[in-house]
């Protein structure tokens, strides 16, 4: 990355500044090094993007203190560094942060974005797979999981991370050498123009349900949908899931219409490009047909759950438009590892099983349930969960209805970092819960993951959802007990 002058910057803001400070020739020709909205992070020589709804005017003054030498805001502040204030706080930090990395992303990536309500971060691996059995180079990962750039795997703190640092991602994958990316757009992803800087080669919409409506996040099904509809403005391709409800297909084809995509579909309808009809579905993984332009072939994958032939069906029509052949397409979704999908574990000299999904919403949790229920029918269900803190509130009534109506034994444990309490969350969630239920709270996530084994009993299968760590720990502590 070469440092560009503070006068560039400025100049890019022109269109959507609305006022802005005199800015001498020695500050014009200061060195940008750096962008934050972190005052806690900022270096010498950084631009300071003062954003949020709870924003505070000392925030600023670190920044300064700490060697800030502009800021940008929706309003005048201090004249103490040269400032600017601008109308849209988030389209500001898009076309600085471009600026500050040259839009390189788009000119030496082969981008995919994919959206949905669930099955994003399996249909996000599944390609990976298949990308790389196929020879296709490094494959970038952005995913509600980990991030990958081609060099280190680490953590995700959101689906799709807040512009600056999806940014730097981006362009630290073009560094390594990666020349695909493959990417979870969430509709906060999309709503708040964190990927209008990105032309994806193909947009995959998975599905629509109903989750993320709140006051944080979007206040309406309606602005929830739309906001996802947004996907076809920054593609080329659009993969369709033609299993959509009818009334939502409908809108989601003309949008991609109107926004002048290529359209292919997938899906088991007759009518899908690529159409599956699934032959045999166990905890090991799915067999099906797979049919297209005249031809049917027989595809298996390396995870099990009906659910999953949609997703799988989705990183196929991707592979094919990127014209990957089918052997590749085959052993790549043989091959596939996704951390935390459909993971089964057996305790020790019991006949107890644990699964380890990520369902975290009403549509995965009833399919994660139907497969539990069609692989191990006669066993009772202990279900370990948890719900974040300060947003997705729908999910705690839709965790505790699905705990009501499924689980023998319920342990509510802890899910993430914020504001709110963990009893606070706990105590909302219990709303939906019958208080005749076995009900444990047990705050720290490792203790309530330990308990649920030490208790396992004969014809139980531990549910544990949510939380990509847990299969750590299970092997952790299964190994211990064995060598014990």
């Amino acid at each position: 990355m070469v440092y560009k002058r503070l006068k560039s910057y400025v100049d890019i803001l022109e269109e959507i500044t609305l006022r802005k400070s005199e800015i001498d020739e020695n500050q014009c020709e200061i060195l940008v090094k750096d962008i934050s909205y972190n005052s806690k992070d900022v270096s010498p020589q950084s631009i300071f993007i003062c954003k949020g709804e709870n924003f505070k005017d000392e925030y600023l003054t670190e920044a300064i203190g700490k060697g800030a030498i502009c800021y940008i805001s929706t309003k005048y502040i201090t004249d103490k560094i040269p400032y600017i204030v601008v109308s849209d706080i988030r389209e500001a930090i898009n076309l600085v942060s471009s600026h500050m990395y040259d839009h390189i992303w788009n000119e030496r990536l082969t981008e995919i974005g994919i959206t949905g309500t669930k099955g994003k971060s399996t249909t996000t691996y599944l390609l990976k797979s298949i990308l790389d059995c196929a020879g296709k180079g490094k494959t970038a990962v952005i995913s509600g999981i980990c991030n990958y750039n081609g060099k280190s795997l680490e953590k995700a703190n959101l689906t799709t991370p807040e512009t600056l640092e999806l940014h730097k991602l981006l362009s630290e994958s073009v560094d390594n050498g990666c020349e695909t990316l493959v990417m979870e757009v969430s509709s906060q992803g999309l709503k708040y123009k964190r990927v209008e800087d990105i032309k994806y080669k193909i947009g995959v919409f998975l599905n629509i349900g109903m989750d993320h409506i709140s006051e944080n996040e979007h206040k309406s099904f309606e602005d929830y949908f739309h906001s996802k509809l947004e996907l076809f403005k920054h593609c080329e391709i659009a993969c369709i899931n033609t299993d959509i409800e009818e009334k939502y297909l409908y809108k989601i084809m003309d949008a991609a219409a109107v926004n002048g995509c290529k359209i292919v579909t997938f899906g088991t309808s007759q009518n899908a490009h690529y159409r599956g009809y699934l032959v045999k579905d166990d905890i090991d993984g799915l067999t099906f047909e797979l049919m297209y332009s005249g031809l049917i072939t027989t595809m298996k994958t390396s995870i099990g759950g009906g659910y999953n032939l949609t997703n799988a069906l989705a990183a196929i029509a991707v592979a094919r438009q990127l014209h990957i052949s089918l052997d590749d397409i085959e052993e790549g979704l043989l091959n596939a590892n996704i951390p935390g999908r459909m993971e089964v574990f057996s305790v020790p000299n019991k006949d107890a099983k644990i699964i380890v999904d990520y369902a975290h919403n009403s549509m995965s949790y009833d399919a994660l349930f139907d497969s539990v229920d069609k692989y191990y029918p006669n066993y009772k269900k202990l279900f370990m969960f948890g719900c974040a803190a300060d947003r997705a509130f729908n999910r705690r009534k839709e965790a505790g209805t699905i705990a009501q109506r499924e689980a023998d034994k319920v342990i509510i444990t802890k899910y993430g970092d914020g504001k709110e309490s963990f009893d606070q969350i706990a105590e909302e969630i219990c709303r939906y819960i019958s208080p005749y239920k076995d009900i444990n709270m047990i705050y720290d996530r490792e203790s309530a993951i330990k308990k649920c084994i030490d208790e396992a009993e004969n014809g139980w299968i531990i549910v544990m959802t949510g939380c990509e760590t847990d299969s750590d720990i299970i092997r952790s502590y299964l190994n211990n007990k064995k060598i014990q």
